[in-house]
């Protein structure tokens, strides 16, 4: 009688992804591959943190026409930065954006993260680099008032076109009344530095579940910075609905 071994592989567990874009644990794929995309097409020169936020008194407005919003939003960060790119140094310099739209708290806090090649073609064509300071870009007060400027009045004209500019005039009022800051940091590492870190405000829900303390009698716990005390980690506690809504809402799939 002939004896027969079977050789059984150990078995493997491979669990496919949901794929949704709210999920902490699927899109990390495919912000791997956006960084990799990216790094391949980025130069080779400084690059500059530009962070460019809308005061929260123009939250209804986005809230109300999140497309309207968000792609004016981003047009007036982009002319902001080409108008500056010429004053300033006579070049056509680039950028890449991404925009986040909540803060750590899950509040509303639409901001757009930018990083900006220090180079760009002049009007003759030639190549040139830029920020030879190595600290700031541009300056922030002026930089911080062409931003509000351009925003405010795409959004009067594109609100006056809708015939809701009435319905809104008491938050652009306010917002012409608000200090608005740009925020720029000094020149960064290489490249592959610089799209690595920018990388990390890809593919990303509003909170990982490593930041969730306890889910509760309909209420959610987790933790978050509170940036008016040195951006120390404190818990907050939310009506697990209000949790719910605040993720479902804040979210708009868009890039510079």
């Amino acid at each position: 009688m002939k004896k027969y071994v079977i050789d059984v592989a150990p078995v493997r567990y491979s669990y496919n992804s949901c794929g949704d874009r709210h999920c902490p644990k699927c899109q990390s794929a495919k912000q791997a591959n956006w960084i990799e995309d990216l790094i391949q097409s980025t130069l080779p020169v400084k690059h500059y943190h530009i962070i460019f936020t809308a005061p929260h008194q123009l939250n209804a407005i986005g809230l109300h026409n999140q497309k309207m919003y968000y792609d004016l939003l981003f047009s007036a960060v982009w002319q902001t930065l080409l108008s500056f790119g010429y004053t300033h140094y006579g070049v056509l310099s680039g950028a890449v954006g991404v925009l986040h739209t909540w803060g750590q708290n899950l509040s509303l806090h639409p901001h757009i993260h930018c990083i900006v090649p220090a180079a760009g073609f002049t009007i003759t064509g030639k190549w040139k680099k830029i920020g030879h300071s190595g600290n700031y870009l541009y300056p922030v007060h002026q930089i911080s008032e062409s931003f509000k400027g351009r925003l405010l009045d795409s959004l009067k004209r594109a609100l006056r076109k809708r015939k809701e500019l009435s319905v809104f005039s008491e938050q652009i009022q306010k917002s012409y009344k608000t200090k608005w800051v740009v925020y720029c940091e000094p020149s960064l590492a290489g490249s592959v530095h610089v799209v690595k870190y920018l990388g990390q405000y890809t593919h990303r829900v509003a909170i990982t579940n490593q930041r969730i303390l306890n889910i509760a009698n309909g209420k959610v716990t987790f933790i978050a910075k509170d940036y008016r005390d040195n951006a120390m980690k404190k818990p907050v506690t939310l009506d697990g609905v209000e949790f719910c809504e605040g993720l479902h809402c804040i979210f708009y799939p868009n890039a510079l």
